[in-house]
């Protein structure tokens, strides 16, 4: 296929995103022998960081179990040395050479699940056979797919698949404690909400807002812009916080505004109070309201925002197959292989 910029890469994954995650719905898999009131510690790097905090999050806001986020580079700068009574689990789609750093510790846990689109098939295929033993040595290991993304460098279907992978995962080991997937769920094709038409002003930064519960896990609405536009990370904020130095730094120097929007009273009353602020000072915002409460909510913003981010792509002429400094970061991306 002639697709030297990676865009027709990128379209084919939209077109599939629906079903991707539709086929997930058919989980079938059964409950892991762990303690209902099982600890864990939970990592993951990139768009698997959201993932790791997202399941951070559903674990201790929704079972009796209990969860802490550790960054892989806490792992580097001050691995674990003594055994751990908590479970190790680790998302990473490709088993990078990164998220080796916290593998290489799993043994010191009281077991370790982890979430990837990696087989041992497709590793073989791809001469990646040095990671196998990381399938090998986990207690358990929970595939999402898609299993071979990282010809271009933003990711599609991934992010989406991981945050579906942790929602099942909890309703399959605590049942009936994290809210039921509404029947609405996926129930659209398009994206919820239509890209703004100046998409220009983009290059320049934006600010994004939800409510404080959407920032815990959403940091890789903020890598789309980063990893598939190349632009400044946009300012991420809570509703209450935006009255603290974001608002009036817009007063200052204008610039796009999104409000990702989940349902709920109290939610709907803040993003008012914030769009009447923002027309005060002449900024109207591109609201992408989902259908959803969250947690569920995130992957409607997902959804939107990566078909947002290919409009920008394609009106940008940006190369997502040779991107900016491709083969130049491995001084940091496989440091945990020199």
């Amino acid at each position: 296929m002639n697709d030297p910029l990676g865009h027709q890469c990128i379209e084919q994954r939209l077109n599939i995103t629906v079903e991707t995650l539709k086929g997930m719905l058919k989980d079938d898999l059964e409950a892991l022998p762990i303690q209902t009131e099982a600890s864990f510690v939970i990592t993951g790097l990139g768009s698997s960081e959201a993932h790791a905090r997202y399941l951070t999050y559903l674990i201790n806001k929704y079972t009796p179990a209990n969860a802490t986020f550790r960054s892989v580079a806490d792992f580097y700068v001050t691995p674990f040395k003594s055994p751990r009574r908590e479970t190790l689990i680790v998302f990473s789609q490709g088993l990078s050479f990164n998220s080796q750093i916290a593998l290489n510790q799993s043994h010191l846990f009281n077991g370790s699940i982890v979430f990837t689109s990696a087989t041992e098939a497709g590793l073989t295929h791809a001469n990646k056979q040095d990671r196998i033993q990381f399938l090998e040595k986990a207690s358990y290991v929970i595939h999402f797919p898609p299993e071979e993304e990282f010809d271009i460098l933003i990711r599609i279907l991934g992010p989406l698949a991981g945050y579906l992978a942790a929602i099942l995962f909890i309703n399959r080991q605590w049942p009936s404690k994290l809210p039921a997937i509404p029947k609405t769920f996926l129930s659209h094709k398009q994206p919820v909400a239509s890209p703004p038409p100046n998409l220009e002003l983009f290059k320049d930064g934006c600010l994004l807002l939800a409510n404080a519960e959407l920032m815990e896990y959403g940091c890789n609405i903020v890598y789309k812009f980063v990893e598939g536009l190349f632009v400044t990370p946009p300012h991420f904020t809570d509703y209450l916080s935006f009255c603290h130095g974001p608002f009036q730094q817009l007063a200052h120097t204008p610039k796009p505004v999104i409000i990702l929007q989940s349902q709920g009273e109290a939610e709907n009353d803040l993003a008012e109070k914030c769009r009447s602020m923002l027309a005060s000072i002449d900024i109207y915002p591109w609201v992408i309201e989902s259908p959803h409460h969250t947690p569920i909510s995130i992957l409607d913003h997902e959804i939107a925002l990566n078909h947002f981010i290919f409009e920008a792509i394609k009106s940008w002429q940006i190369d997502q197959h040779n991107w900016p400094g491709k083969g130049l970061d491995q001084t940091l991306y496989a440091i945990s292989n020199i």
